[in-house]
This record gives structure tokens, C-alpha cells and sequence, in this order.
């Protein structure tokens, strides 16, 4: 029998490969793209239109003459001057405090620009751009963070407009704070990048962000810990495995290095923290501006908890801003302020560990604030302020980065479709948008009061009344423009408010002086003497000794200028003066000779001489000093 294996083979259809696996295709950015470089755009002009009346400010600040006004080096923009902001970086001459080269230089070339200090637009120019690029910075970091343009646009909008955005702008002596923020800004973009591309050419450019931000203000010191709590969350590069990915909507990025490599990595950055920590101690001492007294661990801890409960608030409600809120008094719990932010610091910190959870963003959000505000948080006392905008500045990013995951888990819920926006995503756009607007319009109102220097210091007289300072700076003003009387009484109130206040007790008695009351004005010399010896307070009791017409007694104050600073020019002078008039003459020219030999250009010494020489019948030596007395005068008016 014949089998037919094959008999119904005929009949069959050839069987068809199967179809190819179809390779998932990678979403399309472009359209997202395309949509943050137009908010990127939308967000620059805004932030710009807020701030604009900034650029019309004329306010003169606290420690503006000291960086713009009255410093030498500033106003003679050159190599020279450069050279100099760069190599004292132990003991800055002509800033008090810490090493800044790149803002000091940043100002030297605005007033290259402007030639003049008495239109401020120009420095204000370019501290508007600077924080303009600083919300663009923040708006980049957010998208490349999260992807979805529309939360990075919000971010950055919230974090431009805030009020407390305010005062690094119209303030001159804080262009450190903006340049500082830019640059570190800019390395965190630069560490994102890095993290995600693996180049190492980005992280050099991370790291040479960061020197200029140290270049710039050494408040940039706390950056390596930023980048830690970066990969923490939301790189999740640092323990990536301790806490479920699903717990955060986080996955870790391909290629995740090992959690010790990533610390390792940090090396670089913390070394150089390390070197500017130590920089700034020694500079801050040599200009004697750490002021502390009181270093006790309850001291340390209600400052930090008053601080934190105090900026959260100015950031959910900025109202009452000012640029200068005092140290509460006494500083313990009978204090209501005081006894509030400890009350409320451990019902946040509850409140952070049960979110802890469920999410990483709420704790590395304070934890970003916390870190990056304490080299201001006056644990050491350097100023007289317990706390400052400005000193939020940066930090503040802390509470954009929650503030991005919190609107991120909104608008992902609100989402109907990826491409398109929802009624409720249109609604939530609008709420963001009124919030902003109010943002403006109380960030306007704070620039009103920066306009001129006068209507700026009354505002902060009338926000904090009980605080010497601001009545002192408000003397200080009225005492340039002559009106001594209302210079007068507002040193008097600081002195009352403040009795132990040197500057306040100097200028109330020079005040008293111009008014002719000698005597008054020799006992608050004396008082601030007292309070701060030194070659100046001598000086200006000795002066008023003189108009008093004791000469032993001012010759003896003038005596004690010259001992504690034999290179003083005026102290020389004056002594030479007061002997002279005493009948003292060859001791009087030799001071006098002193006083040329070390200031060849003393236009009082050579007026002193020229009148000297005259009375003695010496026409060609009083001649010779007439001449360079009217050389000098003509040079100083030019």
C-alpha cells in the first residue's frame, strides 16, 4: 500500500511570518519644547514689566556708600582696581567683611558705564536683568526637573514677581546677592544637565559656576549640599533604592552610579567650600563683623526656629516687608514671636516625617531651605537683623522645588488628554495667574518706597519704630541734606531706643555741635568713646574740645590720634593746630611736616602753612604753599 503524505498539502496556505514587533516610539518633545521656550519668553517679559519702577529707584542704602558712593576703587574702573578686588581676599580695604571680587568688579564696570553716581539707572539695569535671568534660571531647572512647561512657567513666574524679590534690586550694595544666585542657579541647571547626559564637561562647567558664585558672595558655600539633596529627590540618584519609586512617581535614571560615587563626585565642590568657609572667617573677623556675644545652644535654637516660622510666613503672606527687621527682645520665649516659631518649627517638623511617606518633596524642599539659609541664619550674630529677605533669595528655590511637585500632582490629576489642555487645567492656569497678579501688585507697592532715600528710611522708621537703626540711617540723611535740627532728633531716638549705640552717640553729638551746644555735644562724644575707642572717636572729641576753646584737653585727644594711628594725616594736622595755637611752634611744624609727608596733597595743611608763613614775613614759603593749596582745589573740582 502507497501512502500519500502530502495528499491535502495542496490545499494548505502557506503560513505568513509573523508581523515585526513594532518598537515603541519615543514620545515627541518638540511640541513641548516649542511651548517652554515660548513661556520662557512670556515669563522674562513679565518679571521685567514688575520690577521696571526699580530702574527709576534712587534710594542711597545702608552700606551703600561703603560699595558704590564712597569707594575709591569702584570709581576708578581700571586693570588696577580688578587686580586689587582680587588679591585681598584676607582683609577686603574697601568693603567691609567678606571676599566678593566679581560683584565689587560688577559694580566697577556699571559706574564705567554710568560715569556718575547720581543717576542710579544703569546699576539698577543690570540688577533687573540679572534677577530677570535668575527667574528664567529657576523656570529652566524646574522643566528640565519635571518636563511640563506650563508648572516650570508657574514656577518661575511665582518665584520673579514675589515680593521679597524686591529688595537685592534698588539696593546696590546687594548686586552679591543676584550675581550670586545667577551663577548658582546656573550650576544647578549645569548638575541637572550633567545627571542626565553623563558629560563629564558639564560637570566642570558645573563647578566653575559654582567658584563664581563663591567669587561673588560666600553664601554660595551650602551648594554641595544642595546637589546632594538633588539626587536625593527628584534625580533619586542618592539611595535610590531606599524609599519605592512608586511612593514618589520617581524611577532612577538609567546608568545610576553607586551611592558612594555619587558623594564622591561632591569632593570637588566641598573642597572648595571648605577653602571659601575659611576665607570668609578670617575676613569677616578682620573687619570685626562678627558681633556675637551670645553662642549658648538655647540662643542658636530659637533663632533658627524663630527664623524658619519667619521667613515660611513673609513667603505665604509678604506683607509689612522691610529691609530691616531687629532681633526680638529679649530673644526667649517670653517673646510671642519667639515662643510662636518654636511652637511652630516642631509642628512642621511633625508634619515633614508623615509626609516623609509619602513623598521626598516636602522635607528635601526645607531641607534645600534650611541648608542653603543657614550661612545667614546668624548663628553666628554679624548684623543687627535677625533675618532679611535677601537672605531668602536663593534659598527660596527650596520652596519653589515642593511648590513645582504640588502643582505637578494637580495638574496631572486635572489631565484628560496629553494634548491637549482640560477645563480644569484652564481653570488651574487662571487661579496661578491671579496669584501672580496679586504677587505684582504687592511687589509694586514695595518698590514705591525705594524711590528716594528719604520716603525709603521712613518707611522702615514706621515699620519697626522700636529699632534704633533705621532712625539713625534716617539722621544720617537728613544730616547730609542739613537739616540738623530733624537729624538731631532722630539720632536722639536711636540713642533712647539704643543707648550703647557709638555711631548714633557720634553723629547726635555732632549734631549738637553745628546747633552750638558744645558742652552737650562733648558729653555724647565722650559716651561714644567710651563705648567704641578708637583714633576717630578721639579725633572728634578732641575737635570739639577745640571749638570749645580747651585747647590742653584737645591737644591731649589729639596726642592719643596720632599714637594709636601714626599714618593719620588729619590726626597730625589737628595736633599741629592745637600746639601751634598754644604757642608749641617747633613741635607744630613738625607735625604739620608729618601731615604732607603722608598726604602731599592736604589742601588744609597747605592753607595752614601759607597763613603761618605769612604772619612770620615769609613771603616765598607762604607763596609756594598759596599755590598748591589752589593746584589741589582746582584738581578737586574738576
Amino acid at each position: 500500500m502507497i501512502s500519500h503524505p502530502a495528499k491535502h498539502s495542496s490545499n494548505k496556505k502557506p503560513k505568513t511570518p509573523p508581523p515585526a514587533p513594532q518598537l515603541e516610539q519615543p514620545p515627541n518633545k518638540q511640541p513641548a519644547t516649542y511651548l517652554f521656550l515660548i513661556l520662557l519668553l512670556i515669563l522674562m517679559a513679565v518679571v521685567a514689566a514688575v520690577h521696571f519702577p526699580a530702574l527709576s529707584a534712587q534710594t542711597i542704602s545702608f552700606d551703600d556708600h561703603e560699595y558704590l558712593i564712597n569707594n575709591h576703587l569702584v570709581k576708578n574702573p581700571g586693570w588696577a582696581s580688578a587686580k586689587q578686588f582680587f588679591t585681598e581676599i584676607l582683609k577686603p580695604s574697601t568693603v567691609g567683611g567678606y571676599y566678593q571680587p566679581l560683584s565689587m568688579i560688577s559694580l566697577m564696570l556699571d559706574y564705567r558705564l554710568a560715569g556718575t553716581v547720581e543717576d542710579l539707572h544703569v546699576y539698577h539695569r543690570t540688577s533687573l536683568i540679572l534677577h530677570v535671568c535668575n527667574a528664567a534660571l529657576v523656570m529652566l531647572l524646574i522643566y528640565l526637573l519635571f518636563e511640563q512647561p506650563w508648572i516650570a512657567f508657574f514656577a518661575g513666574l511665582l518665584f520673579g514677581v514675589h515680593p521679597m524679590t524686591v529688595e537685592p534690586i534698588p539696593w546696590l550694595g546687594e548686586r552679591k546677592t543676584l550675581l550670586a544666585a545667577f551663577f548658582a542657579f546656573s550650576c544647578l541647571v549645569t548638575y541637572v544637565c550633567y545627571t542626565r547626559r553623563r558629560n563629564k564637561k558639564l560637570f566642570l562647567v558645573s563647578i566653575l559656576f559654582f567658584i563664581l558664585a563663591l567669587l561673588s558672595k560666600p553664601t554660595s558655600i551650602p551648594i554641595p549640599v544642595l546637589l546632594l539633596l538633588l539626587d536625593y529627590w527628584p534625580l533619586n540618584r542618592l539611595f535610590p533604592k531606599a524609599q519605592p519609586s512608586s511612593a514618589n512617581n520617581l524611577t532612577p535614571p538609567p546608568n545610576t552610579p553607586s551611592t558612594l560615587k555619587v558623594l564622591l563626585e561632591k569632593l570637588p565642590f566641598f573642597i572648595l567650600a571648605a577653602i571659601s568657609a575659611v576665607i570668609t572667617v578670617i575676613s569677616q573677623s578682620s573687619a570685626a563683623a562678627v558681633v556675637s556675644s551670645k553662642t549658648s545652644f538655647s540662643h542658636i535654637l530659637l533663632t533658627i526656629c524663630h527664623n524658619i516660622i519667619f521667613y515660611l510666613h513673609k513667603i505665604l503672606w509678604p506683607t509689612n516687608l522691610t529691609s530691616h527687621y531687629p532681633f526680638p527682645d529679649p530673644l526667649s520665649l517670653s517673646h510671642p514671636a519667639v515662643a510662636l516659631g518654636l511652637v511652630g518649627t516642631i509642628l512642621l517638623l511633625l508634619v515633614l516625617l508623615i509626609s516623609w511617606r509619602w513623598t521626598r518633596s516636602a522635607i528635601v524642599g526645607w531641607a534645600f531651605f534650611m541648608a542653603a539659609c543657614l550661612p545667614t541664619m546668624q548663628v553666628l550674630r554679624f548684623s543687627d537683623v535677625i533675618a532679611s529677605d535677601k537672605f531668602a533669595y536663593l534659598p527660596s528655590l527650596g520652596f519653589v522645588l515642593f511648590l513645582s511637585w504640588l502643582l505637578l500632582q494637580i495638574w496631572n490629576r486635572l489631565a484628560k488628554s496629553t494634548h491637549h489642555l482640560s477645563g480644569s487645567q484652564i481653570a488651574f492656569i487662571a487661579v496661578l495667574l491671579i496669584v501672580a497678579a496679586f504677587e505684582s501688585v504687592a511687589t509694586r507697592r514695595y518698590l514705591f518706597q525705594w524711590q528716594n532715600t528719604e520716603r525709603y528710611f521712613r518707611y522702615l522708621v514706621q515699620q519697626t519704630p522700636q529699632a534704633a537703626v533705621p532712625h539713625f540711617a534716617l539722621g544720617c540723611h537728613l544730616q547730609q541734606q542739613n537739616r540738623i535740627d530733624e537729624a538731631v532728633k532722630e539720632f536722639a531716638t536711636a540713642v533712647k531706643l539704643k543707648p550703647d549705640y557709638p555711631s548714633a552717640l557720634n553723629n547726635l553729638a555732632k549734631g549738637l555741635l553745628a546747633q552750638g551746644k558744645t558742652d552737650q555735644a562733648i558729653d555724647y562724644f565722650r559716651q561714644a568713646l567710651r563705648y567704641r575707642p578708637g583714633p576717630d572717636a578721639h579725633l572728634e572729641l578732641g575737635y570739639a574740645l577745640q571749638q570749645a576753646g580747651k585747647l590742653p584737653q584737645a591737644t591731649e585727644q589729639f596726642r592719643k590720634v596720632v599714637q594709636l594711628n601714626p599714618d593719620s594725616a588729619i590726626g597730625h594736622n589737628n595736633l599741629a593746630s592745637a600746639l601751634w595755637l598754644q604757642g608749641q611752634r617747633q613741635e607744630s611744624m613738625q607735625h604739620f611736616a608729618t601731615a604732607l609727608k603722608l598726604n602731599p596733597d592736604y589742601l588744609e595743611v597747605h592753607n595752614n602753612l601759607a597763613a603761618i608763613y605769612t604772619a612770620q614775613n615769609n613771603p616765598q614759603k607762604a607763596q609756594y604753599h598759596r599755590q598748591q593749596a589752589q593746584r589741589i582745589q582746582k584738581n578737586q573740582q574738576k
